[in-house]
């Protein structure tokens, strides 16, 4: 099934073992799919849940923190954006969410595009080649467009 294939390309790809990608630390992530959170205790980040678990689905939970980059102030909320891919129950597709949180909304929309550009091109783009996008645009809940050939077609 290439949608399990994809999920467990993110699942074993070096940015969650860094526990990074782009400019976001990964504090922690779950995947309901096996019923597993990282990190585990004792790492100082771990935490306690009961996870529900379903090996039926394709589901994975990233709570991401971004680092700032030169000249960028740093942020003060922790856990600043959620970001979930799950695959349809219903379509052969995948779906991505994400949630951010910020001081302003306008940095929130920042940080949120910020997010998607890198799991696009950083997961999507590389561990899915064989998905078709559903539209070169994608335009957020807060009405940010992002123009993804534009963004990554070059790289």
């Amino acid at each position: 099934n290439y949608t399990r294939e994809f999920f467990n390309a993110i699942r074993l790809c070096e940015e969650i073992v860094n526990m990074e990608i782009g400019s976001f630390k990964i504090p922690r992530w779950r995947d309901v799919t096996n019923g597993i959170e990282q990190p585990l205790a004792p790492h100082p980040n771990a935490f306690t849940t009961t996870l529900p678990m379903d090996r039926s689905s394709q589901m994975l939970t990233f709570h991401m923190q971004h680092v700032p980059e030169q000249g960028e102030t740093e942020d003060s909320a922790p856990d600043l954006v959620t970001m979930t891919l799950r695959a349809s129950g219903t379509e052969p597709k995948v779906k991505l969410y994400l949630e951010c949180r910020s001081d302003s909304q306008k940095m929130a929309q920042s940080l949120a595009g910020k997010a998607f550009e890198a799991v696009v091109g950083m997961w999507v783009l590389k561990y899915g080649k064989e998905m078709k996008l559903a539209s070169p645009k994608v335009k957020s809940s807060s009405g940010v467009m992002h123009d993804i050939y534009a963004d990554f077609a070059k790289g």
